[in-house]
């Protein structure tokens, strides 16, 4: 399964989800927590295949001008 790193870590990703961590942010903590490396693509392909797709936010006007 593509999925074989994420899926024991399941509550770990959606409990960070639910914080409002960014995709990227919660690849961040896999990697430092876990020694998990991923991307937030795949990240966003596991929820989406649970059932919990990330959902959208607004852009700070920080990010905005990145």
């Amino acid at each position: 399964m593509a999925f074989d790193r994420l899926e024991p870590n399941r509550d770990l990703i959606l409990r960070l989800q639910a914080e409002g961590k960014t995709l990227t942010d919660i690849a961040e903590e896999l990697s430092r927590l876990k020694a998990i490396e991923t991307t937030p693509a795949t990240l966003s392909r596991f929820l989406k295949s649970i059932g919990k797709p990330q959902k959208l936010r607004a852009l700070t006007p920080g990010e905005e001008r990145e």
